[in-house]
């Protein structure tokens, strides 16, 4: 074992036991291991002669380990450690060598009483995993660049003191800390505070006025805490979102809410103020004028839309219309200056688990849905739900919307609507689907904020109408939907969206061609764009992917929510000659390259004409054994003709000097992983093209592609 880089012996998440005993030791390891895991490893410490100075990666999650080792070593390439659910482990090296180390994972070292000082001196580190760490009592963790610090169930934990200028990321659910630190103020890009289920937690002790100054804050979770009240400073914190307070069963007022603030979820909070809570949530929504159940939502994952829940068994009397059945109907109003309904009802106390929707009727057709959900599952008294709801209407023809705040415009299905004119400084998604517009109204540019813009099915649409340039103005601009409309060109402007991540252009059956693409753009798809020329968009795409040099397939996404990785599907029959490595078959087999120079690869094949519909995922191998896997997943159900699918998959660092191979699977999305059998591809043409960051070597690599029964063209 004197050369070897890659050592894995792993068993299943969830099984305790291990099959690889070494009674008399294990004597040495290699010098030259760059990937290490051993799951369940059986030793107290790792041999005397262990050195790290090559490894990248060490993993050695639920061992024995007492202690990794004696000493300093020289960690120079070291990246992650993980070590989680190791109980025995009580104490952490000294790590002031590991100057790269990025990510450090001991949640559940239930035996760990305290870290190392050199942690908090590591120049690199992002994540810090400590969750179930029980013993821990105090923590001081000062890093430049720290982002993630997970503390959830240090029930001991009494004493923190944490600052980091890039820190998004706190949880210290179920601790003991009986106040908020006051270094806790200096994380200014903080966005989630978790203090879930922290007893002791008291703002009467905390610093005066601590939390207003967390300007960054999304998100704040007090669920199931004693506090009484909330510091009046939270009204300062002007980017909040969600407020959690369920189960918060000493809460007796709310004085004052955030401006920004889109979701309340005050559960259980049965000293809680009704009437008054009433008046506060109402006039806050008239106030913010936003969408509160704009968009599904996930809690906590999303934002957009929301409601406000909180214990009652009324609603006051001096709302508007009433009614005492699920359903009302209101008189016609002045629409031009009509801007939304606030919505109450009474929830009955009980089990509470699901979606609630409010559709939009009229002369008996829907013309309208929202949708959003409910996620706990006891309420112990009656609650009230209020809503603020935003809608279109078919019959509207023009539009002029000016609103410094306006953060959410929906307009899809508009039929009517020909003219439109709006402008905000706060204005994120724009959804002009369906309408009749015939060009970009001139006010979008002055959006400067704008991240979402839906055009789809505008049948009229052209930009040769529209303003010149005007789309290269919305400099935000993370997802262009195009889909379904009969342009022929993009502006040559979509080359300076230097955020886009998405561009969606299904169904554009007269466009030709796509003659510059963002740098940024992540994932491309044009599915039955049946004009569009092929060779050159292959070219434009394999450019675009060597200049961009990104993870293609870098997270499991779903299309539109996920911009994290991606891929680009449009149509074709075959693959140019131009690129590298070309099999008719399911294997290719290529010189071994230079790793250590090795971007990624582009790895390219056809779709057969029929329906499709499912996850495809690319699984990487050594020596038989599977060591990583990346998904996606492709939407379109009927492809009119063949298309051509470009993936840009990345090589990880711990694979450099290590053979290994692809695997490609494809299957259906309604079917569970198990229940999928893997055949060799079929396929047309099957080509991988590395690239590199200089000139390489002539070694081996191998691919294989496979695809499911289900999808090889009907």
């Amino acid at each position: 074992m004197v050369s070897m880089r890659f050592l894995k012996i792993h068993s299943s998440y969830c099984s305790s036991h291990f099959n690889v005993h070494l009674p008399s030791g294990l004597e040495s390891l290699s010098d030259k291991l760059r990937y290490f895991r051993w799951d369940g490893f059986c030793h107290e410490s790792l041999s005397s002669n262990f050195h790290a100075e090559y490894l990248v990666e060490l993993d050695m999650r639920r061992s024995k380990l007492k202690k990794l080792w004696e000493g300093v070593q020289s960690l120079v390439n070291l990246e992650k450690i993980h070590l989680e659910a190791s109980r025995d482990l009580v104490e952490i090296p000294d790590l002031s060598k590991a100057e790269i180390l990025k990510r450090i994972d001991l949640s559940y070292c239930e035996s760990l009483r305290k870290l190392h000082p050199s942690i908090s001196s590591l120049p690199k580190l992002t994540h810090l995993e400590l969750s179930g760490c029980r013993k821990i009592e105090n923590l001081n963790v000062h890093s430049k660049y720290l982002q993630r610090l997970n503390l959830e169930g240090c029930s001991s934990l009494k004493e923190l003191s944490v600052t980091s200028h890039k820190m998004v990321f706190l949880d210290l659910s179920y601790t003991a800390i009986c106040s908020l630190p006051s270094s806790i103020q200096y994380n200014t890009e903080l966005a989630r505070l978790f203090l879930k289920g922290c007893d002791n937690l008291s703002f009467v002790q905390s610093p005066p006025n601590i939390i207003g100054h967390l300007f960054s804050l999304l998100l704040l979770d007090l669920s199931g805490t004693n506090v009484e009240s909330l510091p009046a400073s939270i009204k300062n914190l002007s980017m909040m979102k969600l407020l959690v307070l369920d189960d918060c069963r000493t809460l007796v007022s709310l004085l004052e809410l955030p401006r920004s603030l889109e979701m309340l979820t005050a559960y259980n909070c049965t000293s809680l103020e009704t009437v008054f809570t009433q008046l506060l949530v109402s006039e806050h929504m008239l106030q913010s004028c936003k969408p509160y159940l704009s968009k599904q939502y996930y809690y906590p994952k999303q934002f957009e839309g929301g409601c406000a829940v909180f214990p009652g068994d009324h609603i006051m009397n001096d709302f508007g219309f009433h009614a005492e059945d699920s359903s009302i109907t209101i008189p016609y109003l002045s629409l031009p200056e009509l801007c939304g309904f606030i919505c109450c009802f009474v929830l009955s106390e009980g089990s509470i688990e699901g979606h609630i929707s409010c559709s939009i009727y009229q002369d008996s057709e829907q013309v309208g849905i929202d949708e959003g959900q409910l996620l706990h599952t006891a309420l112990i008294s009656d609650h009230v739900l209020a809503h603020l709801e935003l809608s279109g209407c078919r019959k509207i023809e023009n539009l002029n919307v000016h609103s410094k705040y306006l953060q959410r415009l929906n307009l899809e299905g508009c039929s009517s609507l020909k003219e439109l004119s709006v402008t905000s400084h706060k204005m994120v998604f724009l959804d002009l689907s369906y309408t009749a517009i015939c060009s970009l109204p001139s006010s979008i540019q002055y959006n400067t904020e704008l991240a979402r813009l839906f055009l789809k099915g505008c049948d009229n649409l052209s930009f040769v109408q529209s303003p010149p340039n005007i789309i290269g103005h919305l400099f935000s601009l993370l997802l262009l939907d195009l889909s379904g409309t009969n342009v022929e060109s993009l502006p040559a402007s979509i080359k300076n969206l230097s955020m886009m991540k998405l561009l969606v252009l299904d169904d554009c059956r007269t466009l030709v061609s796509l003659l510059e693409l963002p740098r940024s753009l992540e994932m491309l798809t044009a599915y039955n764009c049946t004009s569009l020329e092929t060779v050159f968009t292959q070219l434009l795409v394999s450019e675009h992917m060597l200049q961009s040099c990104k993870p293609y397939l870098s997270k499991q996404y779903y299309y539109p929510k996920q911009f994290e990785g991606g891929c680009a599907v449009f149509p074709g029959d075959h693959i140019m000659n131009d690129f590298g490595f070309h099999a008719e078959d399911s294997s290719i087999t290529i010189p071994y390259l230079s790793l250590p120079e090795l971007c990624g690869f582009i790895c390219c094949f056809v779709l057969s004409e029929g329906s499709i519909e499912g996850h495809i995922s690319c699984s990487i191998y050594q020596d038989s054994e599977q060591v990583g896997i990346d998904e996606g997943q492709l939407l379109h159900t009927a492809l009119i003709s063949d298309h051509v699918v470009f993936l840009f998959v990345e090589i990880c660092d711990h694979f450099n000097g290590i053979p290994f191979k692809f695997q490609f699977n494809y299957y259906l999305i309604t079917m569970t992983p198990f229940d999928t059998k893997t055949n060799e591809l079929e396929s047309k043409s099957v080509i991988l093209q590395p690239t590199f960051r200089k000139k390489t070597n002539n070694e081996i690599v191998k691919l294989q592609i496979y695809l499911g029964n289900e999808y090889k063209g009907r």
